[in-house]
């Protein structure tokens, strides 16, 4: 039963990550939808015809660039455990899961876009405009959470140059 109850909880746990998903990627299609219909006007496809040829490479490059930093912070995060095990960063940890699965999902959703772009049996109202909005989505989206990730970089070394400043000024080391 305690098995069974895990299984439940990590379900729960990756619907309501599923719906995070959602909101925020919705959030930048709503506002790529704006742009979509500004590029229309003033008549420039050059953003979609570079995302369309370069969508793939620019996130799985930036899925690389994350991966790497976020290693590198799980080696901080590591040294700051050994000099203070009481600290809990579970939930860092699970945000730093997270944000890999979130970049895996965009990298799916693009290739979902390329494809149904691409296909000649697949029509619908408005086609173009929702799909280049859907590709300007997961690129403005695929930044953020790089963003973000950056941002995560700093906060743990000021948290860590604290931690080493109270440290020292506590005769702890």
């Amino acid at each position: 039963k305690i098995i069974q109850l895990k299984t439940f909880n990590e379900i729960l746990m990756s619907k309501s990550e599923t719906l995070r998903i959602f909101r925020d990627v919705f959030v930048c299609f709503a506002i790529s939808i704006l742009l979509e219909i500004i590029l229309i006007t003033i008549e420039s496809n050059y953003l979609s015809v570079f995302l369309k040829a370069n969508i793939l490479t620019i996130l799985l490059t930036l899925l690389a660039i994350n991966t790497a930093t976020l290693g590198l912070i799980a080696t901080k995060i590591h040294e700051i455990l050994s000099k203070h095990p009481k600290l809990n960063f579970d939930k860092t940890i699970k945000e730093m899961h997270f944000s890999l699965k979130e970049q895996v999902f965009l990298i799916v959703l693009s290739i979902c876009v390329l494809v149904i772009d691409c296909s000649k049996i697949v029509n619908f109202v408005h086609k173009e405009l929702i799909l280049n909005a859907l590709l300007y989505a997961v690129f403005f989206f695929s930044i953020y959470i790089l963003w973000d990730t950056g941002k995560a970089v700093f906060v743990l070394i000021n948290s860590s140059t604290l931690l080493e400043t109270n440290s020292t000024t506590d005769g702890i080391d």
